[in-house]
């Protein structure tokens, strides 16, 4: 039973699924089947559109890194993930306004790059977390 995945997708998988995947989630729609992931850590993936990964009850972890993303696609992320404790967005682009829940979050990194009017907000039972572009605000 895999419990922990590092994955890094870059720009020469593309070749493989013929540009067809690209921003579509597709190529990331497998991990989907690995329901008792703990840890998920995502490089390089292009998620313009949501993944079909259904929801993650086991999962704690996740990081998300360099990935260009929209803000549905990272609701849906999110959401997939509903019992969340470590959640990071690092170095990531695509995001305007996002507002979402988390219920068990307790760390939270976001580092997103872009547009100056970038903001999200998440709400959890243990901390609130309000980022602009200028930083971030825990309460």
């Amino acid at each position: 039973m895999l419990r922990i995945l590092e994955l890094l997708m870059d720009n020469t998988v593309d070749k493989c699924f013929g540009g067809r995947a690209e921003g579509s989630g597709g190529r990331v729609d497998c991990i989907g089947a690995m329901h008792n992931l703990e840890a998920l850590k995502l490089w390089g993936e292009s998620l313009t559109k949501s993944p079909s990964w259904g929801v993650f009850k086991r999962l704690k972890t996740l990081e998300i890194i360099e990935v260009t993303l929209c803000d549905d696609a990272l609701k849906d992320v999110i959401k997939a993930c509903p019992n969340l404790t470590d959640l990071a967005f690092l170095a990531c682009d695509g995001v305007a306004t996002v507002s979402t829940k988390l219920e068990w979050l307790e760390r939270c990194r976001l580092d997103f790059l872009g547009p100056w009017n970038c903001s999200v907000s998440m709400k959890s039972m243990r901390a609130s977390v309000h980022y602009a572009r200028f930083g971030i605000h825990l309460s």
